[in-house]
């Protein structure tokens, strides 16, 4: 709907301007509600953002998103070896499995530097 449109429209803005902050290693970003397209913005952020060491995501609504999103959402925040606190909070995920939670977990990858989940 309108909404949903205007949501990912927002989360992909956001999700430009963060990747566009080259030195950043803090992200804390909250959306009440995101679909498919505002995922890959927001998973493409992630992935391009070099020293990330802290990274809080509050997604309360995601229930547009399948398990391949979250898959690669999942691998995005792998990339980041430096990452030493991880907070997230999604909910609503009516879309995702019980083997792709698994899948998403097993994609983290070693993020052994973690001190903090």
């Amino acid at each position: 709907g309108q909404f949903g449109n205007l949501d990912d429209e927002v989360v992909a803005a956001v999700s430009q301007t963060v990747s566009q902050l080259p030195k950043l290693c803090r992200l804390t970003l909250s959306f009440w509600q995101m679909g498919q397209d505002g995922a890959a913005a927001l998973t493409a952020s992630v992935a391009e953002l070099r020293p990330l060491q802290e990274l809080t995501l509050n997604l309360p609504a995601c229930g547009e998103l399948d398990d391949a999103h979250f898959l690669h959402l999942a691998q995005a925040i792998a990339k980041h070896h430096s990452l030493t606190r991880l907070s997230l909070f999604l909910g609503l995920c009516n879309r995702m499995s019980d083997s792709g939670l698994r899948k998403f977990g097993n994609s983290l990858g070693d993020l052994s530097k973690l001190a903090a989940v």
